[in-house]
């Protein structure tokens, strides 16, 4: 979980609740004021060179406040009333950049640093186009998180995403339930790495209507959980469109496809440094990679020779989805079974012979590859048994009982984002057998990212 919160951030999407503060009435603050005191907090904006002297608090706030562009300036202030008969004290903190500190860092970092000087328990509080040194309780404020599109999606939070028997439950599960995973996700954020879980909560959570989180805490664990949220969301919001094509090939071009090699996340790395121009180890495992990248190059020149047999549409999967991609079927028919004889109906029976594939997608979490699970299922009809069926005492009604063969065979492929990969079929219709051919299915998997895709939309809106 970590890994994902390490995910760049999509926008922020939350509606703002202010803070009832003790004594004073609460203040309306839009959502956008927020949303951008937030993000000025994370950019890199402060010079440090600046503030390597000691300074009383005081004026160590107007000094970063200075450092701001003018465009994005906020008031920088402690909060008198918060901190009462020790407001002197506070105020006259000295505070100053360690000789350590990197040439710039975020306003976030530099608030932090001078928190820890100060004798009292002091916190940081957002208001519009203000950031104010205030006490613990009158930093917390409350957000309202909406989570109606998570929830609608609990697959992201299965450890078994292509077993659609196992994820029946996640989704026949209720909202609420959902949200609890949500919840759960959030707080691992805020979970040390040395398993010491002494340090304080993230701060009261309620679920409303199984679709939005209230949460009451201070700014920096809200930065915490609305990067969260986002990656969660980042996961959410990606799919795969895969293009599927099936072909006849010869004996010859067979063969040599059984001798490909599967790649793995590691061998496409390091296909990837290579074409990047880096200089690798000429080891013997590298040899046999390069080798078998040049057969499969000689492959998909001889495809084009090859007989096309069904192209599949386009299929676009939700990330951590099963959806079936191509299938063939011939239709077969033969007379009423035993049973519908009994019953008096006559109607002929029709069967299916033939192959389907469905794939199972999970998109990795950097989106450079694809986790591909293909299933193949073949129904081969063996014979037709023919059957007497008594439906008198004294007369006999032919009746037929199709025998039909099933095989599954699954396989799991790592394929790099907008690259295709060769698979050979195991079941061959026996036109096939008869003629010393096979079949092989080609897949094309590419990532859908939806936020990627309505900025390419927004142009042409314009």
């Amino acid at each position: 979980m970590r890994v994902l919160l390490r995910l760049l951030l999509a926008p922020m999407s939350f509606f703002f609740i202010s803070p009832t503060l003790p004594g004073a009435q609460a203040q309306e603050l839009p959502p956008t004021a927020i949303q951008q005191v937030q993000k000025l907090l994370d950019e890199l904006l402060i010079e440090t060179a600046v503030l390597e002297k000691a300074v009383p608090l005081a004026e160590y706030l107007t000094a970063l406040e200075k450092q701001l562009p003018k465009e994005k300036r906020v008031e920088l202030r402690i909060d008198k009333n918060a901190f009462g008969n020790r407001f002197a004290e506070v105020a006259a903190t000295p505070v100053r950049m360690p000789s350590s500190s990197p040439k710039s860092m975020s306003l976030r970092h530099a608030l932090e640093l001078a928190l820890r000087k100060i004798k009292v328990k002091a916190d940081y509080r957002i208001g519009a186009w203000e950031i104010a040194i205030t006490t613990p309780e009158r930093a917390l404020y409350t957000v309202v998180y909406d989570i109606r599109d998570l929830v609608e999606k609990p697959e992201i939070f299965s450890d078994s995403r292509w077993n659609a028997h196992d994820n029946l439950p996640l989704r026949n599960a209720h909202p609420v339930q959902t949200s609890a995973r949500i919840v759960q996700f959030i707080q691992s954020a805020f979970d040390p790495p040395d398993g010491n879980f002494a340090t304080p909560e993230i701060g009261r959570i309620e679920i409303l209507n199984g679709a939005k989180m209230a949460i009451r805490s201070n700014a920096s664990k809200h930065a915490v959980i609305d990067s969260a949220v986002s990656s969660l969301r980042r996961i959410a919001d990606v799919a795969v469109i895969l293009k599927s094509e099936l072909y006849e090939v010869d004996q010859a071009f067979h063969a040599s496809l059984l001798k490909s090699r599967r790649l793995s996340a590691d061998d496409l790395e390091e296909l990837e440094r290579i074409f990047l121009g880096d200089k690798l180890p000429q080891t013997d495992e590298l040899k046999k990679l390069l080798e078998d990248q040049k057969r499969q190059r000689e492959l998909w020149t001889k495809l084009a020779q090859q007989k096309p047999v069904l192209t599949g549409d386009e299929k676009r999967i939700e990330n951590g989805r099963l959806a079936p991609i191509l299938s063939k079927h011939d239709v077969g028919r033969c007379l009423p079974g035993p049973a519908q004889i009994r019953k008096g109906d006559k109607t002929r029976q029709t069967f299916l012979e033939g192959i389907s594939f469905v794939a199972g997608v999970q998109v990795s979490p950097d989106r450079r590859h694809v986790r591909l699970k293909l299933t193949e299922k073949a129904i081969e009809l063996k014979v037709i048994h023919k059957i007497k069926v008594w439906v008198a005492a004294e007369e006999q009604v032919e009746a037929e009982v199709p025998i039909l063969d099933e095989s599954v065979n699954s396989r799991l492929e790592v394929i790099p984002d907008g690259g295709s990969v060769l698979i050979p079929v195991h079941w061959r219709p026996r036109a096939m057998q008869e003629k010393d051919r096979w079949w092989v299915l080609s897949l094309t998997p590419r990532i859908y990212i939806e936020e990627e895709e309505r900025h390419i939309r927004e142009p042409e809106k314009k």
